[in-house]
């Protein structure tokens, strides 16, 4: 015969399911199976809510916990490179110094440059590449496989562990593309989000645009380090990059020339 539900009143052992009709107190015995407390149903329903709510406190302050826990900081370099500001500018540092500016010359030059970049930060701050982004504009990439340099170029970035991140051209011919907004976006995803920003972040770029971030960076007690080229003040280096307090510089074409920016 199929066990029948209890009625309104009645008790009923959570336990062993038996179910007692002639106990005079429905709101608190035990029952005489199996020795348990019984509940009515409406005291086994409030007891079934408050067991959710405390499991619910629970989770919230786990949640709390992991969100606001200091992340272990770990030693290295993160560096971003903002591809399309350093391409440009590059150009015009060949052009204005007589050497072959082509697109074949200004990626040499670049790739040159950075690799003694990574190698004078390794010496000079005794941290390893963490993580390295280097950004260009697809259309950037585009180019660069056209002119069959794209295989090599990827390759030296990936000896020096930066890796190229591509992004969409801008819908106007005259901008330079999405390339700021995702470098800001992912540097505050590493740093806020997933919290694997290490000690030191480098910025490879001239662009104003990235001064907020670096500060941000600061304040979070990362050490801050800005590179590009010598002419900051013709129009290398934003001066909004210049106002960034305590970063160190770094001349693009001769990594040794570091100045403290205050």
């Amino acid at each position: 015969m199929a066990e029948r539900r209890p009625q309104t009143g009645e008790n009923y052992c959570a336990n062993c399911g038996k179910y007692i009709r002639d106990d005079p107190n429905p709101q608190l015995r035990f029952c005489r199976a199996c020795g348990v407390k019984l509940l009515s149903p409406l005291l086994l329903g409030l007891e079934k809510e408050i067991e959710g709510v405390r499991l619910r406190e629970t989770e919230l302050k786990s949640a709390l916990a992991k969100a606001t826990e200091k992340p272990v900081l770990v030693s290295g370099v993160l560096v971003f490179v903002d591809g399309e500001n350093l391409y440009m500018k590059t150009s015009e540092y060949l052009k204005a110094h007589k050497l072959a500016s082509d697109m074949a010359a200004s990626n040499d030059f670049i790739i040159q440059r950075l690799q003694g970049l990574v190698h004078f930060v390794e010496d000079t701050y005794r941290l390893g590449i963490y993580l390295g982004y280097y950004y260009m504009t697809k259309k950037g990439r585009d180019d660069l496989l056209r002119a069959r340099l794209l295989e090599g170029f990827t390759g030296v970035l990936q000896t020096l562990h930066i890796n190229i991140i591509v992004t969409e051209k801008a819908a106007r011919e005259h901008e330079g593309g999405d390339v700021d907004p995702r470098l800001i976006s992912d540097a505050y995803r590493l740093i806020f989000i997933e919290k694997r920003a290490p000690s030191t972040v480098l910025l490879v770029s001239g662009d104003g645009d990235y001064a907020r971030m670096l500060s941000d960076y600061g304040e979070q007690g990362r050490k801050v380090v800005v590179c590009f080229y010598q002419h900051i003040r013709e129009g290398g280096m934003s001066k909004d990059l210049l106002s960034v307090r305590h970063a160190d510089f770094i001349d693009f074409t001769d990594p040794e020339k570091v100045h403290v920016l205050q």
